[in-house]
């Protein structure tokens, strides 16, 4: 009776070792197969670590043209800032599509010496500024500016100081002005006459952003840009030398257009 439990027991237990092996096998050719189409499932989104969104600020050299009928002398040359915010502050900035901000600049367009006198000719302006550009983390980053602000053309009329003087004279000024010393006045800057008129002025300025190495916003740039406006006022320099009394002379109206090129530096 002992062997024939003994034998019993051997046969009732090879089909479970039976079932056991099959279950095995199984499992292995199921995760065999699944292993083939691990190559198709799309990788995780990799997550920035602590990103925050950096300002688009630029520093530049500029040139620009006015057209024919704007007789004040081309090109002029000068420089400009601007600052930019994203948008969407709750993506990293390369992924913002749009940036909103002011851009500054200056060009001087030169000088008319009339014996004692001098004619100095400047255009300033501050607008506020839309940039659209692209999402996808690139070396070249092209970008649109749409830009709606004022401008002042002006011309400074002075007696005895040339434009390096006026210069001079207007960093002075800034410098009493920051330590409380004192402004100083038109005579001073030796100015007998100062004509120039605010008009509004739109712009459109393609351009593209070289990325830099270490990080993603950095870079220089390269942009072009076509403005137009309403009239500007400007004394005509070629009147200048044909005028009775070059002080009397009447301001003239001329094109709102100016056009050029800026070179800069993403900080």
């Amino acid at each position: 009776m002992g062997r024939g439990k003994e034998v019993y027991s051997i046969v009732s237990i090879q089909p479970c070792m039976r079932k056991l092996l099959f279950t095995t096998l199984y499992c292995l050719l199921f995760c065999s197969a699944s292993a083939q189409y691990l190559h198709d499932v799309p990788p995780p989104a990799v997550q920035e670590a602590n990103w925050h969104y950096h300002p688009w600020w630029t520093l530049y050299a500029s040139g620009a043209i006015v057209p024919n009928d704007v007789r004040i002398g081309n090109p002029g040359i000068g420089w400009g800032t601007a600052l930019l915010f994203p948008l969407n502050g709750k993506v990293p900035d390369w992924q913002s599509p749009v940036w909103l901000g002011l851009d500054f600049n200056y060009h001087y367009f030169g000088t008319e010496q009339l014996g004692s006198l001098y004619v100095h000719y400047e255009n300033w302006q501050l607008a506020f500024t839309t940039r659209i550009t692209g999402t996808d983390k690139r070396k070249t980053k092209p970008f649109m500016d749409v830009q709606l602000g004022g401008r002042y053309l002006v011309g400074l009329t002075s007696d005895g100081r040339n434009y390096s003087g006026i210069i001079l004279r207007r960093a002075w000024d800034g410098t009493a002005t920051a330590l409380n010393l004192g402004g100083l006045t038109a005579t001073d800057y030796n100015i007998v006459r100062e004509y120039g008129k605010m008009s509004l002025m739109g712009t459109l300025a393609p351009g593209v952003q070289f990325i830099g190495k270490r990080q993603h916003w950095s870079g220089v740039f390269i942009k072009c840009f076509l403005q137009f406006g309403t009239n500007t006022h400007y004394l005509n320099r070629d009147s200048l030398h044909v005028a009775q009394n070059p002080l009397l002379m009447p301001p003239q109206k001329g094109s709102g257009l100016m056009y050029g090129l800026q070179l800069g530096l993403t900080i």
